[in-house]
């Protein structure tokens, strides 16, 4: 028998396990704050409280990192066994949009009611959006130091992608904002 095997959940170091009971737990929560909300469309606020939010997420992802890298919670979120179920909970959700059709008008009300045909509005994506940052954020920033060119492949990769993350969650609110003005000028 492994060490795996005898190691208790919740029992540091963790792994594959964890990561799948805390990615199940994100979404779990998230449906139910989406049901108990009624099915409500989330939509982030526009700008400049988008930005002010953005900076406020990365100043507070940099202290946390910074001032508790050492603690097991913290390895273990820059970790691939926090991150593989993660992007599994991720990949899951944007199969669902593929899968239900992406209209807030849906004639099924269990189908608005947990937000499955307005998943980049509801609570679990945003969730689970969020929890990915996280990592992504810690990851990055345990690679940054020590900067290094063995580290700058792998820097970039994964700062390209929480840029392109980060930025568009950030900046959707603002360009649904934009449809929605451009909509009302074509009516007119």
């Amino acid at each position: 028998m492994s060490n795996e095997n005898k190691r208790k959940t919740w029992q540091h170091p963790w792994s594959y396990r964890e990561g799948i009971l805390v990615t199940s737990a994100i979404l779990l929560v998230g449906f139910f704050i989406q049901a108990a909300s009624g099915g409500v469309l989330l939509r982030m606020a526009g700008f400049p409280w988008n930005l002010l939010a953005g900076i406020v997420f990365l100043l507070l992802l940099t202290m946390v990192y910074f001032l508790g890298k050492k603690t097991p919670f913290i390895k273990w979120l820059g970790g691939v066994k926090a991150a593989l179920p993660a992007i599994l909970g991720f990949t899951i959700l944007v199969l669902l949009m593929g899968f239900v059709k992406q209209d807030a008008e849906s004639p099924s009300a269990f189908v608005r009611l947990f937000g499955l045909s307005h998943l980049v509005h509801s609570w679990p994506f945003i969730l689970v959006n969020i929890y990915l940052l996280v990592l992504l954020g810690v990851v990055t920033l345990k690679r940054l130091t020590p900067f290094n060119r063995k580290n700058f492949g792998f820097f970039m990769n994964h700062f390209g992608l929480f840029l392109v993350l980060f930025s568009t969650a950030l900046g959707s609110s603002d360009r649904s904002e934009e449809r929605r003005v451009g909509k009302e000028c074509r009516s007119r």
